[in-house]
């Protein structure tokens, strides 16, 4: 039986413990992108995890001052437009801090 409700409030509770590690990997790939720099979509190519989890983070990453919107877009695998999302200037070179 499952006990987990079909609702956002469930859904956060249950990534609040990984999402600190996914941010971490997400920026760890963007580390690697070409300009430091891409969708969401190509970001989850590289990553562990699907895209859906990708965007919910880039929300994350954004309110923290890890990455900035470039104020270009890019074209999802489904030929929509979306953010191209890169690593904060000052971000590239600090150390990681906790997130959350």
């Amino acid at each position: 039986m499952n006990t987990m409700q079909p609702t956002s409030l469930a859904a956060d509770k249950a990534s609040k413990p990984h999402r600190r590690t996914n941010c971490q990997i997400i920026l760890n790939v963007m580390g690697r992108l070409k300009n430091n720099e891409g969708v969401a979509d190509t970001i989850a190519i590289y990553c562990p995890f699907d895209k859906t989890e990708v965007s919910r983070r880039m929300a994350n990453l954004f309110a923290a001052g890890k990455i900035i919107d470039t104020g270009r877009k890019g074209i999802t695998a489904k030929g929509c437009k979306a953010i191209i999302w890169r690593i904060a200037p000052d971000e590239s070179s600090k150390p990681q801090i906790e997130l959350f």
